[in-house]
């Protein structure tokens, strides 16, 4: 069977963008929950996130391609599967 890795790693970026965007959005409860769990051991977690607020609208836009990539990815693999039986037929058997 084949294995598709650009689709793993589309999707690995994706979510590391996707998660870079969450903390900036989301910056003064992540900061809360930090220091509440762990303490004051991650300070430098505020300097970074105030340093990609700039970057903000660019991450957006990056957001919006990488989902149109891969949403065009898994249909052209969804579009290559071979129709089964079972997947064709009005009604599964009990």
């Amino acid at each position: 069977m084949f294995h598709h890795i650009d689709g793993e790693y589309s999707f690995n970026i994706y979510v590391t963008v996707l998660f870079t965007w969450l903390a900036i959005i989301f910056k003064e409860d992540l900061l809360q929950l930090i220091n509440k769990v762990v303490g004051d051991k991650f300070d430098s977690i505020d300097a970074l996130i105030d340093k990609l607020k700039p970057l903000e609208s660019a991450i957006e836009i990056l957001l919006a391609i990488l989902v149109a990539t891969l949403v065009a990815y898994a249909a052209f693999l969804l579009s290559a599967l071979k129709p089964f039986r079972y997947l064709t037929i009005r009604y599964y058997p009990c």
